[in-house]
């Protein structure tokens, strides 16, 4: 009877810490697919407001999605935090600067400004939105 006792106790714990890592699990994958949408969203705002061409506009999306996904992988990485943000900084200065041959500087400086300030450009665009209706 005391085995029996054991073994059932033993495998609600298990069934629960099952179900907390799967809960988790699928809390992750919720969170990273809204990320992802959050991302593209932010992108597709900022390249519509810019004034280039077609194939400029495809470009510079590739640039941004390359440039978020360098970002992710550098926070989620085990360097200490001064490393990781003398990394940060030298992506900043450096990810876009491929770009200076395909388009104005104004239109570099705004993109690294959106990218710095993201939630800024964001309320921009909110108002922005506004003002048309």
């Amino acid at each position: 009877m005391q085995k029996l006792f054991f073994f059932l106790l033993f495998f609600s714990f298990y069934s629960l810490a099952t179900h907390s890592q799967n809960s988790n699990e699928k809390q992750m994958q919720e969170m990273k697919e809204q990320y992802e949408a959050d991302k593209l969203e932010f992108i597709e705002n900022l390249v519509s407001s810019l004034s280039v061409d077609d194939f400029q506009k495809e470009i510079i999306k590739q640039k941004l999605n390359s440039y978020f996904d360098e970002k992710q992988k550098i926070h989620q990485s085990n360097f200490p935090s001064y490393i990781r943000e003398e990394k940060l900084n030298e992506l900043d200065r450096t990810h876009f600067t491929e770009l200076k041959d395909i388009c104005k500087d104004e239109v570099i400086g705004k993109i690294q400004e959106a990218v710095k300030n993201p939630l800024e450009h964001k309320k921009k665009n909110k108002r922005k939105k506004k003002n048309k209706n």
